[in-house]
């Protein structure tokens, strides 16, 4: 087994999403939110400039053709260039499983998706087109996987919000595309934790400090049950702090440390028990279902028998959390914690 399996075998009990680098990100807009609610429902995205259908669209050999076809479909287009680079991303660059971003009317809400198909050609029905529906027909399928309230939205993002091309490459924001979609993640070769700080007063400042040299804090623990090295020099941390906001912290090296940090602030802020779970006099038991060796049993097992220094030093760290209202990942918020009390 290589050290990435080996790294997986680990990891395999916690829920972290494994990025594709090569992944592209695209905003798509919905006709000033028109077509918003149907592209959400019907999970699907669609393109205009319907007098090019697709079956035409393949007959051309070069951009020079097509280009000079769009010219006679739309003689009183002053930038046919324009609608030659749209069509050809939402038909050629867009892939599947690429990430695209659909803004509601006023950009209230963004919805976030993975592409799942080609592009086809959707057959309409003349009559629901003059109610109002859609009448794009080059689409591709898309499963909608989250939205967010443009309040709530990472506040890099609105500068992509301001392009008002039918179809943006959004792959320059992808850092924070992908920190909107996932709260744990490995992309390349760093590993991402991302942590909502959800305090809408000022945050006091030693509050703050004492906020961001946690993780350091933490490390012995983690090191200790989870049996890595932890490489101080290969830790990031990436503030946006707008009370409410977040912090990213992101490892160059192992991802198991990190991931090992998660579990540790998961008991910090508090979990609830999955599984079954037993007490005694004399014994506590924590059964899991689908238990092995990986990083979250380990942690379990030393949880269990951490000596009260270290459940002293938890306990000063669960006081700046609960204060400035961290919330940990909801994807750990199924995991156990032993809740085994330390008389």
């Amino acid at each position: 087994m290589d050290k990435t399996e080996q790294i997986l075998e680990q990891l395999k009990d916690i829920p972290v999403t494994i990025v594709d680098e090569n992944r592209k990100y695209w905003l798509i807009r919905t006709q000033s939110g028109d077509y918003y609610q149907e592209f959400f429902h019907d999970n699907f995205v669609g393109v205009g400039w319907d007098d090019l259908n697709l079956e035409e669209l393949n007959k051309f050999e070069s951009d020079e053709e097509m280009l000079e076809f769009i010219k006679i479909k739309y003689p009183d287009e002053k930038q046919p260039g324009r609608i030659l680079s749209q069509i050809k991303r939402f038909t050629t660059e867009i892939q599947i499983n690429d990430i695209v971003l659909i803004p509601s009317a006023s950009s209230n809400f963004i919805s976030f998706g993975i592409i799942e198909s080609d592009v086809y050609n959707q057959e309409l029905n003349f009559e629901d087109v003059l109610d109002g529906a859609c009448p794009f027909t080059k689409r591709r399928k898309v499963n909608w996987i989250k939205t967010v309230k443009k309040y709530d939205l990472d506040p890099y993002l609105y500068r992509l919000l301001n392009s008002h091309h039918t179809i943006t490459d959004a792959t320059s924001y992808d850092t924070f595309i992908d920190r909107t979609l996932h709260s744990m993640y490995i992309k390349g070769d760093k590993a991402h934790l991302v942590l909502d700080v959800k305090r809408k007063e000022n945050i006091p400042y030693l509050d703050l400090i004492n906020l961001l040299k946690s993780p350091l804090d933490l490390m012995p623990i983690v090191e200790q049950f989870s049996g890595e090295k932890f490489e101080k020099n290969k830790l990031d941390i990436k503030v946006t702090l707008q009370s409410p906001g977040i912090i990213e912290i992101i490892y160059f090296a192992s991802p198991v440390i990190l991931f090992g940090l998660a579990l540790v602030m998961h008991y910090i802020v508090g979990g609830k028990i999955a599984g079954k779970y037993t007490r005694t006099e004399k014994e506590s038991n924590l059964e899991i279902e689908g238990s092995s060796d990986g990083l979250l049993e380990k942690w379990l097992k030393f949880r269990r028998h951490a000596d009260s220094q270290r459940l002293k030093e938890l306990e000063a760290i669960r006081e700046v959390f609960n204060k400035l209202d961290v919330k940990i990942p909801k994807e750990l918020k199924n995991l156990p914690i032993d809740t085994h009390s330390e008389d």
